[in-house]
């Protein structure tokens, strides 16, 4: 029983891609292009800085609806684990992201050998961006100007599905992480 408790959590993601930047436009004074006039004023200085994430599938772990072991303290009941259960990548759906008939319900009083972590959900994809500006005025003061999205792209990032064997909607994704969010921020520095 104790051998089925050793398996990837959660948070032990296969492929984890993170990429940061941060990007000066190339206009306005002491920049490349309209370094000089009054557009120079209005478009030039502003910064966009960004963090792209992409991570493959977080593990999660198969329970049984109903209880057969008659035990208690710790969590769901497992069950019985007949092949892998996780479907071919192009077979995958919100409604069907991994395989139920892999999965069967132990004799009464006995434990399942389905291990922790043997599932593996969706992927994630992400970008975080900002773009600002800090306005000097005079020699002592500065208004600092911030724009930020998180989920820029808006893109639905999964959760994982229930798993839990034996109700009506196990294999089934319900929810997404986070939507865009989007904020707006200004500082007078002095």
């Amino acid at each position: 029983m104790f051998r089925l408790q050793l398996g990837p959590l959660p948070d032990d993601l296969t492929h984890v891609v993170v990429i940061n930047h941060a990007y000066e436009l190339p206009f306005g004074a002491r920049r490349k292009y309209l370094n000089r006039g009054i557009l120079s004023h209005i478009v030039g200085d502003w910064n966009l800085n960004g963090i792209w994430q992409f991570s493959s599938g977080q593990r999660f772990t198969a329970t049984l609806a109903s209880a057969v072991s008659n035990s208690t303290g710790g969590g769901g009941d497992r069950p019985n684990r007949i092949k892998d259960g996780n479907l071919p990548t192009d077979q995958r759906t919100i409604d069907r992201w991994f395989d139920l008939t892999a999965f069967s319900t132990p004799a009464q009083y006995t434990f399942g050998n389905a291990g922790t972590g043997i599932l593996v959900g969706p992927g994630n994809f992400n970008l975080d961006a900002g773009i600002h500006r800090n306005f000097p005025i005079g020699e002592r003061y500065t208004l600092s100007y911030r724009c930020e999205m998180f989920n820029a792209f808006n893109h639905a990032n999964f959760n994982v599905p229930n798993a839990s064997i034996g109700s009506a909607s196990a294999g089934q994704i319900s929810g997404t992480a986070a939507a865009r969010v989007f904020q707006m921020a200004l500082k007078a520095i002095f």
